[in-house]
């Protein structure tokens, strides 16, 4: 399956039902989600179902991030160059 793009008009739809504020934060609670998720994963390895939140918990935060993508009219162009400038800069100085 190709990457899944969560289309606009749901974010248009979940910002005129729940508001600005409120969907400004989720994504801020979605990561704090995922977080808790790998800790756990971290605290029980062998543990299968902490494994199947943190699949569940990331991608609950790639949502939020087409949401803030679409929220603040990012480019997926623009960040993906960061992304390989972020990780040539990482290869650079620690491998």
């Amino acid at each position: 399956m190709e990457e899944y793009k969560v289309p606009g008009e749901i974010f248009e739809r979940a910002f005129e039902k729940f508001g600005e504020d409120r969907q400004r934060q989720k994504p801020i609670e979605e990561m704090a989600e995922l977080i808790q998720a790998i800790v756990k994963h971290n605290l029980f390895p062998g543990e299968f179902k902490y494994r199947q939140q943190v699949e569940l918990e990331i991608a609950d935060v790639l949502n939020t991030i087409d949401q803030i993508k679409w929220d603040l009219a990012l480019s997926d162009r623009d960040i993906n160059i960061l992304r390989k400038e972020a990780i040539d800069r990482f290869e650079a100085k620690h491998l």
